[in-house]
């Protein structure tokens, strides 16, 4: 019978860790290393269903992925926030002009 091979014990990242393996990955890694690093860390380095996790920088790419997920759809809302870049307001900000000119 084979010898099954042990697992190898989590060993907790430290906060230095955390950010050398953010570093350059979003506008404000600093912040959202240690944001990442102090939320686990508080969690005793479980998920919010309680389970172990067992590979810390697999969380942080998912954690790196949703923050950049947001910051594009943040972007996104902000241009089409701007006044008259919406195609929508061109039609409707012409109207008002011939109106005005009549």
């Amino acid at each position: 019978m084979p010898h099954k091979s042990a697992k190898a014990e989590f060993i907790p990242p430290t906060l230095y860790q955390v950010k050398a393996y953010f570093e350059e990955k979003l506008p404000d890694w600093e912040r959202q290393a240690e944001t990442f690093f102090y939320h686990f860390d508080s969690l005793g380095w479980r998920n919010t269903n309680g389970a172990k996790i067992e590979r810390w920088d697999s969380k942080a790419n998912l954690w790196i992925m949703d923050e950049q997920a947001k910051q594009y759809q943040h972007g996104k809302q902000s241009e089409n926030s701007c006044g008259g870049n919406k195609p929508s307001d061109i039609g409707t900000t012409a109207g008002k002009l011939k109106a005005v000119e009549l």
